[in-house]
């Protein structure tokens, strides 16, 4: 593996707009604040990233407090430039104690609950960004010697844990259905409609009696409901698999024009492709007559051959 020097930050814009509303600058004792397990870092990321509502909290938030959260990360992690070597992998940061710092030092009077969830996810690009560059050996490390020997130490620590991209499936916060039946449904004194819940088990008593375990993801709780019967809707979430293709930020399969994947040998149609809200069967099927032209050229063209 080879390690390429760099003259700048990768996140010149970063630094800017982080020394724009910096009212002091970060210290090496700053970063061991903010250092945690990278286990526990990503566990909290995962755990707060997955309740950001997109444009809803960006707007809450405002712009001026999204881009000086934004420079704070980049500034972290690009800070070897400006403190002898020191510096953070984004998979090693507290959030909590990165937004406590953040709010302790810029004059943003915002929702912490809502900046949380939002740096979490941030954060989490940032890793799934690192993780690629590491994997395609496309990375860079700026300032010193003892610099470049740190940051490759870490590098070959994550390539021997292994390395894999932060996906979230957040449970709906709004149960999907035609308006008309909600509003019917809504009206039943024996109907709850449960959200931010996943189905963990379904357990069976001795009396052929059963319940469905529920684990709440808001506040990851267990509850135990006792049921009569469990109607199973399947959904439309991506199955996608192990092996080791590019992912897009939406934690769907990553295609050209003619549904290729990043190994040229492997095409994806389908869920694992397409947005939910315009995932269909017809979609799915234009896309196999597409693949089935474009992988028949091929082999005409013997860039490709069936075993």
């Amino acid at each position: 593996m080879t390690i390429k020097r760099a003259c700048a930050p990768q996140y010149n814009k970063g630094m800017m707009e982080m020394n724009q509303s910096v009212e002091r600058k970060i210290t090496p004792d700053d970063l061991r604040h903010l250092q945690t397990d990278r286990d526990i870092a990503i566990n909290l990321i995962k755990y707060y990233a997955r309740q950001y509502n997109g444009g809803e909290h960006y707007n809450q938030l405002g712009s001026s407090c999204v881009m000086s959260a934004v420079g704070t990360i980049n500034s972290i992690i690009n800070s070897t430039q400006y403190l002898s070597g020191k510096f953070l992998f984004p998979d090693e940061i507290h959030i909590e104690r990165l937004v406590d710092f953040f709010l302790d030092n810029r004059n943003y009077d915002c929702d912490k609950k809502i900046l949380t969830f939002f740096m979490a996810d941030y954060l989490r690009r940032k890793i799934n960004e690192l993780y690629r560059d590491i994997k395609k050996n496309k990375w860079a490390i700026m300032g010193d010697e003892r610099a470049r020997t740190e940051y490759e130490k870490k590098v070959f620590e994550r390539l021997e844990k292994g390395l894999k991209q932060i996906r979230l499936w957040p449970s709906r916060r709004r149960f999907k259905g035609r308006k008309e039946y909600l509003n019917i449904l809504r009206k039943q004194r024996n109907v709850i409609i449960k959200t931010f819940n996943e189905l963990k088990e379904i357990k069976w008593n001795k009396e052929n009696k059963f319940s469905a375990v529920l684990k709440n993801n808001q506040c990851l709780g267990i509850e135990e409901l006792e049921c009569d019967y469990i109607l199973v809707r399947i959904g439309i979430m991506p199955n996608i698999p192990v092996i080791d293709l590019d992912i897009t930020e939406d934690g769907l399969i990553s295609v050209d024009m003619f549904n290729v994947t990043s190994l040229n040998t492997i095409y994806a149609i389908g869920d694992v492709v397409n947005p939910p809200e315009y995932s269909s069967i017809i979609l799915s099927c234009g896309q196999g007559m597409r693949v089935a032209k474009h992988l028949l050229g091929r082999i005409e063209k013997e860039e490709v051959q069936i075993p």
